[in-house]
């Protein structure tokens, strides 16, 4: 099991869980790195991971059916990508990648598959 130090962490996601919490999410997490470009959640593919990204910024944007893309959101360390999954959604029509800029993210914890940790609302 990977051992990290929750005070040590700079999502502000995972500072703000309960130390039982974040000790059931640490199950499976992994860091890994976010090269440019690289997408964190497809659109319309069920969502096979969360990120929680601590440095940089994700961009969340949606495609209209004349395939017109629009930007629609942000995610830093504040947040996590794939947040759908809290709600037991499995897939989403927006989609989160890494835009080629400065201050992207070069690690982040990525957490695999089971988020009943997340949310009192998943079925454990």
């Amino acid at each position: 099991m990977t051992h990290i130090d929750q005070s040590a962490v700079e999502n502000t996601l995972l500072k703000m869980l309960s130390a039982d919490r974040f000790a059931r999410l640490l199950e499976g997490m992994e860091r890994v790195d976010l090269p440019l470009r690289h997408v964190l959640v497809a659109s319309d593919v069920p969502t096979t991971h969360v990120c929680f990204l601590e440095r940089g910024l994700g961009s969340m944007d949606v495609s209209s059916i004349d395939e017109e893309v629009v930007e629609i959101g942000h995610i830093g360390r504040e947040g996590a990508s794939g947040m759908h999954v809290v709600l037991a959604v499995e897939t989403t029509p927006t989609r989160t990648f890494m835009p080629s800029c400065k201050s992207r993210a070069r690690e982040s914890w990525c957490r695999w598959r089971r988020f009943s940790a997340l949310s009192p609302m998943i079925p454990r």
